[in-house]
C-alpha cells in the first residue's frame, strides 16, 4: 500500500516540474538572445553610409551649379566672334590694316584698340592668337608703339608699359615701330606694315 502511494505521488509531481522547466528554458533563451539584439542596435549598418553618399554628391553638385550660375550672372555674354574674359570682350579682325588705322577700326565696332592692363589678360590674348583658325602666321596689332619724342614704349593713350613680363622681340632700331602679336609672340615691326587688329570692349550689366 505504501509503494502505491509513493508511485502515485511521484506521478503527481512530474507534471508540476514541466512548467518550471519551460520557464527556465525561456529565461535562458532570452538571456542568450539579448546580447545579439543589443549588438545589432549599436553596430552601424554599412547600408546607412551607402545611402548617405548620393545625398552628399547631390549637395556638392547643387553647390557647384550655384557657383557657376553666380559667375555667369556676373557678366552678360559677348557677341558672336568676340572672345570673353571676365568683363571684357576681344575681337580679332579679319580686315588687314596698318597699325595707325586699327584705332579707327575698333571705334567703329564700339570698342577700343587693345591695351593690355594685366598679366592675366596678356596671357589670355597670347593664347587666343594661337587659336585663330587659318591665321596662325598672321600678326595682330595692339596699341603699343615706340614714342620717338619720349624715347619709350607707350600705349596709344600715352601711358607707359607696366607689364614687366611683356617681352618684345625686334626692339633694335625701335623708331617708327609698333607692336603686334604673332602666334603667341610679341613682336615690334614697322607701323606701316599691314596686319590684323585686336579690339577690346567692356560689357556692362543692364
Amino acid at each position: 500500500m505504501s509503494e502505491l502511494t509513493v508511485t502515485y505521488s511521484d506521478l503527481r509531481l512530474q507534471p508540476s516540474s514541466q512548467p518550471q522547466r519551460r520557464q527556465r528554458l525561456a529565461t535562458s533563451e532570452r538571456k542568450s538572445s539579448f546580447p545579439y539584439k543589443h549588438q545589432d542596435l549599436c553596430t552601424p549598418s554599412p547600408w546607412k553610409f551607402i545611402a548617405v553618399i548620393p545625398w552628399i554628391i547631390c549637395l556638392m553638385l547643387t553647390w557647384s551649379v550655384g557657383i557657376l550660375a553666380t559667375m555667369f550672372q556676373s557678366y552678360p555674354t559677348c557677341s558672336n566672334n568676340w572672345h570673353q574674359h571676365g568683363e571684357n570682350c576681344y575681337y580679332f579682325s579679319r580686315d588687314i590694316l596698318p597699325w595707325e588705322k586699327c584705332n579707327h577700326y575698333c571705334i567703329g565696332l564700339e570698342s577700343s584698340f587693345l591695351k593690355l592692363n594685366m598679366e592675366e589678360e596678356m596671357n589670355f590674348v597670347l593664347k587666343l592668337s594661337k587659336m585663330q583658325c587659318g591665321l596662325l602666321e598672321a600678326k595682330f596689332w595692339i596699341s603699343l608703339y615706340y614714342n620717338n619724342e619720349k624715347l619709350k614704349w607707350v600705349w596709344l593713350d600715352g601711358t607707359v608699359v607696366t607689364l614687366h613680363k611683356l617681352q618684345i622681340r625686334g626692339l633694335k632700331n625701335a623708331n617708327n615701330k609698333c607692336v603686334h602679336i604673332k602666334h603667341g609672340q610679341v613682336v615690334a615691326e614697322d607701323c606701316q606694315n599691314d596686319g590684323y587688329c585686336i579690339c577690346k570692349k567692356i560689357i556692362y550689366l543692364d
